[in-house]
């Protein structure tokens, strides 16, 4: 599979099955960034006293289609109505070319 191919593949499914998300990242001025996404929501066993959906976090999977912003840790995003912190940003890539990233959010 090449590269496209796998762009191509990610963005169907996102646009079958994703979510709005709003990115942003803080500065002067601040710049914010409207996209569609994979978002994967955290379970927790219930079986586990105390255990939190907001501290297990949760992933936000991104392809690199029309993202003008590469995401980084310390940026935020709004998913669906909630404003969440970018904790961890994996960066997956064929050869050098990306083809999505993998973020772990939590807040």
């Amino acid at each position: 599979m090449t590269p496209a191919a796998a762009i191509a593949a990610l963005d169907r499914q996102i646009a079958s099955h994703g979510e709005p998300v709003t990115l942003r990242r803080i500065g002067t001025p601040d710049t914010t960034f409207d996209v569609s996404a994979f978002v994967r929501r955290a379970t927790v066993d219930p079986i586990v006293p105390g255990g939190d959906a907001a501290q297990a976090g949760t992933t936000v999977v991104l392809s690199p289609t029309g993202l003008t912003m590469t995401p980084t840790r310390g940026d935020q995003a709004d998913i669906a109505g909630r404003r969440v912190n970018i904790e961890e940003v994996e960066t997956v890539r064929m050869g050098a070319t990306v083809v999505r990233w993998n973020l772990k959010v939590s807040g």
